[in-house]
């Protein structure tokens, strides 16, 4: 859906609320796009084998305050919320705030 929007001369954001500053693939694949993708790797990595949970939430907090910021900028087109399941799924997020 991404490289669709991109086609169509449209801005993609992407925000990863897992996935630490690593390298990956699909970042440097986006880069070629330029300005049209804005790109925030929100995580510290696989969260859930941490010890701080507090800073787990925090983390994902501070991804989620981006998500709406992004939200409300009329020039993205489509949203990417990569892993924000895993989020959900170890309860760093309230579901009903995200729905």
């Amino acid at each position: 859906l991404a490289l669709r929007m991109l086609g169509h001369g449209r801005r993609v954001g992407v925000v990863q609320f897992i996935k630490g500053k690593w390298h990956t693939g699909e970042k440097d694949a986006f880069a070629a796009f330029g300005d049209r993708v804005v790109w925030h790797t929100m995580g510290e990595g696989f969260t859930w084998e941490t010890q701080d949970l507090k800073r787990d939430i925090a983390a994902a907090e501070a991804a989620w305050a981006k998500v709406l910021e992004l939200m409300a900028d009329p020039s993205i087109s489509l949203l990417v919320l990569d892993e924000l399941n895993i989020a959900l799924r170890y309860d760093y997020l309230d579901l009903d705030t995200v729905v």
